[in-house]
């Protein structure tokens, strides 16, 4: 925490990040981008020099599954994107095999275990899949499920 009569601020160095409360030092952090992200914290009192400190944080790429299992056995049920709860303009959408969508979920919160948009489990087989991480950030692929 500052004292009192310290002022604080959250800025960007490198990289991307969005900040909940900018003049928190203990705010949450949200739309990193892949790679290398610096944030710098700098404190003032008015009175004497600026004081600050940085945090680097590395975001490793995403690794997008090609195949869910969705059988309760605990193991590859969902289908999992490691830290997709992070991107808040994250956005699934699973397409059957003839183009057709066949379910959505804005933002993307790891909890699609291979159903339609009414909650019905899908046959096994192929689905398409557009991942959208940030609007600058679209992946397209495929997925498996296999029951």
């Amino acid at each position: 925490s500052i004292g009192s009569g310290e002022t604080g601020r959250w800025t960007v160095v490198q990289g991307y990040g969005v900040f909940a409360d900018p003049q928190s030092p203990t705010t949450r952090l949200v739309d990193l981008e892949i790679g290398e992200n610096v944030f710098e914290w700098k404190v003032s009192n008015g009175v004497c020099p600026e004081v600050s400190d940085q945090v680097n944080i590395k975001v490793n790429d995403f690794v997008i599954p090609t195949v869910i299992t969705p059988n309760e056995d605990g193991k590859n049920d969902l289908f999992h994107v490691e830290s997709i709860e992070n991107f808040t303009a994250s956005e699934l959408v699973v397409l059957d095999r003839w183009g057709f969508e066949v379910y959505r979920s804005a933002p993307y919160l790891n909890n699609w275990g291979g159903t339609d948009q009414n909650m019905e489990a899908l046959t096994e087989g192929t689905y398409y899949i557009i991942l959208k991480i940030s609007d600058n950030d679209i992946r397209k692929g495929y997925v498996m499920i296999l029951r």
